[in-house]
């Protein structure tokens, strides 16, 4: 039995990698990952997720993410990126170290992504604290940064 974490975290994936337009083809994309769920159970952790409906280019619609990135910019061209020296973790804490001033521009990034398994950050000048949400696994909030911000991957140094 798989962890409605684990379920969050696949429906989150689909929906950034297919257009999916209704509850029947998303049951079905779970079912081919091996997720098994009601309609009823899909309805309230999109609900969760706060995934929504949205004009897709053909005129109909797809499902959502919910995204606060600004508009004009994909997260590998933020300047600030580049200012990530590492990534480590203690317990269910991830540490990013960033160059001296650059933390709060980072910690902002990673808010802005709504990855399911970070609960918080809280940034100083050159060190941020990601808390990982409680049931998650370290290996899908791993998995979830590097699928938003591919950059970062050779920075984990527990990966």
């Amino acid at each position: 039995m798989e962890s409605k974490y684990h379920r969050l975290s696949i429906i989150s994936q689909i929906i950034s990698k297919f257009p999916v337009n209704s509850q029947e083809v998303l049951l079905s994309k779970l079912n081919d990952e091996g997720i098994f769920c009601t309609q009823a159970t899909l309805s309230r952790d999109l609900k969760l997720l706060k995934i929504a409906k949205a004009f897709d280019n053909a005129g109909g619609f797809v499902y959502s993410l919910p995204d606060k990135l600004d508009v004009n910019h994909t997260p590998d061209e933020y300047q600030e990126l580049a200012e990530l020296i590492s990534v480590e973790f203690s317990g269910n804490i991830a540490v990013f170290k960033t160059k001296t001033g650059f933390a709060s521009a980072v910690a902002l990034i990673i808010d802005s992504l709504n990855i399911f398994e970070i609960l918080g950050t809280v940034a100083g000048d050159d060190t941020i604290f990601v808390v990982q949400r409680e049931g998650s696994t370290r290996s899908d909030l791993i998995n979830n940064l590097v699928f938003k911000l591919p950059a970062i991957k050779n920075k984990i140094k527990t990966f």
